[in-house]
């Protein structure tokens, strides 16, 4: 069979700016949030991926990474119509090279897979991630909350056994919030938890690297005040260097609490980090949604956030920020 068309609807938000550009040389931008929901139809008859025509929908945004055989789509919650039959233990299909398709398990030992997110695709493997919550007695705060996030690779044929890479209370995973990153050897995933104490809320930014088949997740930084930290970036300067930002709100100097952007730097491919440091604030704004951080191949780094930067009610302004010195300035 072929899958003969694909169709992502989007929910975009697109920036529009104003007069009031962040003046750190900056440059503006108009850039949109793409979190989609994707459908593949399905044109021609075929076994055993269905027994009629009809459409794969993934609710989430899916995972697509071309792997040993073809090209994968994978997501959180597969919606085949017209209904299929014991379709809950598979989360994606094949695009196979010649032009038919198969089912893709699920990874070994996995009853749910919440928004898995693509590392990196190297020597025709997908390396993935995706949420779980182990502890249904748990209010959470979000839908996007999770307690453990787990990993696996797919090479085309079978997924490697899951390694856990992340635990804690409320694991934020929803699109906006995590930040995965490939360097060397290693891999990275980077995330907010939340922990309850007596008399505040504590997020701590997490962040856990890949040695071997073993995860070592480290605190890189902990803020008290409710959305303290909102969402992250990581992204490596050089062999060594690696740049996580992420945003969240700061006491300035004068003891208010202002939306804020923040920076932490590795200097050994991240086996320690430095102390987090305010890189910028807002006087009035909104918390700044962190849109990407990109490395160019002349070096330079690319920044792009929104937010409402005068604290109006209008539409938000869509900053595009350029470092050329690896993010210290």
């Amino acid at each position: 069979m072929n899958l003969s068309r694909i169709v992502c609807t989007t929910l975009a938000i697109l920036g529009l700016m104003t007069n009031a550009e962040k003046e750190v040389g900056s440059q503006a931008r108009s850039v949109s949030s793409l979190p989609p929901r994707c459908t593949l139809t399905i044109s021609e008859t075929s076994t055993p991926l269905t027994d009629s025509s009809g459409a794969l929908n993934f609710v989430d945004q899916p995972v697509v990474a071309s792997v040993h055989g073809g090209e994968m789509w994978f997501g959180s919650q597969l919606i085949p119509w017209p209904p299929i039959q014991s379709v809950t233990a598979f989360g994606g299909v094949l695009k196979n090279v010649g032009g038919t398709s198969t089912w893709i398990s699920k990874p070994p030992h996995t009853q749910e897979v919440q928004m898995p997110m693509l590392i990196n695709a190297a020597d025709s493997t997908a390396h993935v991630v995706w949420a779980e919550r182990t502890d249904t007695s748990i209010r959470m705060k979000s839908a996007g909350d999770a307690q453990v996030i787990k990993y696996s690779a797919f090479d085309g044929r079978r997924w490697s056994e899951p390694e856990i890479a992340l635990t804690g209370r409320e694991l934020s995973w929803t699109p906006s919030v995590p930040g995965t990153l490939s360097l060397g050897s290693h891999k990275f995933v980077a995330t907010a938890n939340t922990l309850e104490i007596t008399d505040s809320t504590s997020i701590q930014l997490l962040v856990s690297r890949r040695e071997g088949k073993q995860w070592r997740p480290v605190v890189v930084a902990e803020s008290r005040l409710i959305y303290g930290i909102q969402n992250v970036r990581i992204q490596s300067v050089n062999a060594n260097t690696i740049l996580l930002m992420y945003s969240g709100r700061a006491k300035t100097s004068d003891g208010l609490t202002r939306a804020a952007i923040f920076a932490v730097r590795s200097r050994n491919a991240g086996a320690t980090w430095d102390t987090s440091q305010l890189a910028w604030y807002l006087p009035l704004g909104t918390v700044p949604q962190l849109g990407g951080l990109h490395r160019q191949d002349d070096g330079s780094l690319h920044l792009f956030w929104a937010a409402r930067i005068d604290g109006s009610s209008l539409a938000p302004a869509v900053m595009h920020q350029v470092s050329r010195d690896g993010g210290l300035s």
